[in-house]
């Protein structure tokens, strides 16, 4: 099973917070994704990407305007 209850590990959930405070969503770390603003589940997701720690990430800077533009974070 992929899925556990990391709230009994402190390295999980350290690693968690850091990741919700690197997208601004620290304090609402125990809300449930569907009670989050649109724009704070758009920032969930990223926070999804960011847990894998990729070195890169891609994505689309609101795609329904700006469909060509593509943003680029550097991780480490």
């Amino acid at each position: 099973n992929m899925f556990r209850n990391i709230e009994d590990d402190s390295t999980a959930m350290e690693n968690a917070y850091r990741v919700l405070e690197k997208v601004g969503l620290k304090d609402k770390a125990h809300e449930q994704s569907d009670q989050l603003s649109y724009g704070d589940r758009r920032a969930l997701e990223i926070a999804l990407a960011l847990a894998s720690e990729p070195r890169i990430l891609f994505w689309m800077s609101r795609p329904q305007v700006w469909a060509q533009k593509l943003r680029l974070i550097w991780l480490n």
